[in-house]
């Protein structure tokens, strides 16, 4: 019996059931009944998905028939799915937004929203193949877009500007508050906070890094700082604590290796530091920079004169050099052990970034210390959202998509992984729940759909793939209740209003390049030699850089040419800095 011929029977028992001491509905009041499941009348909604590699469209006519199995019964709601690659995503946008555009201005769109209260009845047809009567659902524009991926501030900002996008404010208050327990409070607080309104949905991921110290318990037991007292010496990579436990298991206990560092064994320092520089395409980079703030992650957030950084050139920085000339020192002495060594129990001082689950992970042989906490910085806030259009055919009913996708594990994993028994499935892991139930994970089954957890969604309540850590997103939200928020918190770059000297920000970008590689290939007698680092700061303060370090342009006319600047007008923008007062 094929399955076409089970399924007609499985209805027709159903039918039968319903039947019992009722009379037969007629295909009106059958109608009648499918428009009462909700309270809207039908919709269809476009949806723009960014993927990491194509999707042929029989895949994704798949994965649209199995969201739509999901969104017509519970939101009266159907999807058209739009899936394009990074390098096609952002030019089929913005030519649906042009193309919408010319229509509205050539007359052609007409407004079809019921007045308020106003009930439309739903169109129904007879659905032949199986005798029943359905909803017909309404087609669309092929320049239709109502909800749709965005990622970055300068994307952002764009489509803010061109007002494309909805404000959200009273969705999240209302229908759609729920998304609220599934987000992370930092990422709501200051998408609505920074734009005087909430105007598109940021993906829950991971923010920020913990930076560890991951000292051997069996050498720690050896040692004098076997105390609270004892771990509360170990500060930073160059403390006097790890110096003297470096050098005692060098010279007494050959049967561990000093270091192991995640960080880079030539240990220029790009923790704990903010860097003013730009990448190559112009925009703000925490990339290595010859100007840097130092302890910028220990001041509070919007508070005044106690947020406002002073910045240097980061050559005369004392505890930068303290720090390049120790790690430069341990690599000359052979301290620098392996991965595996550090999975084997066998590395005396780990020096690592992660999440809160670095200390369980490692808790057989080491104790973890932590010696710098995850910032939230601007980028983390605009990397990957969702968003609705302005001109969307129901606000509403595209945030209550956007809830689901972030509040709803089926939902998510679907958009994310497709379907399972045909693109992956699940199985167990090597990790176990506290009721000693292996935790599932996901194996592809082929590599027809790929999309990118934290392009897609929520990525803290999909499934993990395997050979992933399945625990780690419940150590991710504790991390995310507990990041330090960073002083520059919505500081970018704003050539709207001041005018920025290009070459000089280039300019910037390329001398620190310069220096950084200098500093990796130097042996540890150079940066010993006060006369390596006096030959690196008269590189950067020469004629030619000069003017790239200074305020005012070489004519004087009060143009802002640098990162500093920018900043220093920012911050006297928001009340947390006055120079006169400063003075």
């Amino acid at each position: 019996m094929n399955k076409r011929l089970v399924c007609l029977l499985l209805c027709l028992v159903m039918l039968a059931m319903c039947f019992v001491g009722c009379a037969k509905k007629t295909d009106e009041e059958a109608a009648a009944d499918i428009s009462d499941e909700a309270s809207d009348s039908a919709m269809t909604l476009a949806m723009y998905l960014l993927c990491e590699s194509e999707v042929s469209a029989e895949q994704a006519q798949k994965i649209e028939t199995a969201v739509n199995k999901i969104t017509k019964p519970k939101f009266k709601t159907q999807l058209k799915l739009y899936f394009y690659t990074a390098d096609k995503y952002y030019e089929a946008l913005d030519a649906s937004f042009a193309a919408r555009l010319e229509a509205e201005e050539a007359g052609l769109i007409t407004d079809n929203t019921p007045a308020e209260g106003e009930k439309v009845e739903d169109e129904t047809f007879i659905n032949e193949e199986w005798g029943i009567t359905e909803i017909k659902y309404p087609t669309i524009d092929s320049f239709q877009v109502d909800i749709f991926y965005v990622g970055g501030y300068d994307r952002f900002q764009q489509y803010k500007e061109e007002g494309m996008l909805s404000k959200l404010d009273d969705e999240l208050s209302h229908d759609s508050k729920l998304i609220n327990d599934y987000i992370s409070a930092n990422y709501i607080r200051f998408m609505k906070e920074l734009n005087s309104g909430t105007y598109a949905i940021p993906n829950n991921a991971a923010i920020g890094k913990y930076q560890y110290l991951l000292l051997n318990k069996e050498v720690l037991a050896k040692t004098r700082y076997n105390t609270t007292q004892g771990l509360s010496q170990f500060t930073s990579i160059d403390c006097d604590a790890v110096k003297s436990v470096l050098e005692q298991v060098k010279n007494e206990y050959t049967d561990f290796t000093p270091l192991y560092s995640s960080l880079g064994p030539d240990g220029i320092p790009l923790v704990n530091w903010k860097f003013w520089g730009v990448d190559e395409n112009g925009a703000l980079s925490s990339d290595f920079s010859v100007l840097a703030s130092a302890g910028y992650t220990n001041f509070k957030y919007k508070e005044f004169n106690n947020s406002y950084l002073s910045s240097n050139n980061i050559l005369s920085e004392k505890d930068f050099k303290d720090t390049v000339k120790a790690m430069k020192e341990y690599k000359q002495n052979g301290y620098f052990g392996t991965e595996d060594q550090l999975a084997q129990g066998k590395i005396a001082v780990a020096y690592m970034e992660g999440s809160t689950d670095i200390p369980v992970k490692y808790s057989d042989d080491y104790v973890a210390v932590p010696i710098g906490k995850p910032v939230m910085e601007t980028q983390d806030l605009y990397e990957n959202m969702f968003a609705v259009s302005s001109y969307s055919s129901s606000v509403n009913r595209s945030m209550e998509i956007i809830t689901y996708l972030n509040t709803n594990e089926e939902f998510r994993n679907l958009l994310l992984y497709g379907i399972e028994g045909e693109n992956y499935e699940l199985v167990n892991s090597e990790y176990f729940d506290e009721n000693g139930d292996a935790y599932k994970v996901v194996r592809r089954l082929n590599n027809n759909y790929l999309m990118a957890p934290e392009k897609t969604g929520n990525a803290l309540i999909t499934y993990t793939l395997e050979g992933g850590d399945p625990t780690l997103n419940d150590y991710i939200k504790l991390q995310n209740a507990n990041v330090t928020i960073s002083v520059t918190m919505g500081f970018t770059l704003n050539t709207e209003l001041h005018q920025v000297r290009a070459d000089c920000m280039e300019g910037l970008r390329q001398l620190s390049a310069s220096v950084f590689a200098k500093l990796q290939a130097a042996s540890y007698a150079d940066v010993m030699n006060d006369t390596y680092w006096d030959d690196l700061a008269t590189e950067v303060n020469n004629d030619t850089n000069y003017g790239i370090l200074t305020t005012m342009d070489p004519e004087g006319k009060q143009t802002v040419i640098g990162i500093l600047q920018q900043y220093e007008y920012w911050a006297i923008g928001i009340g947390i800095y006055d120079p006169n007062a400063a003075a």
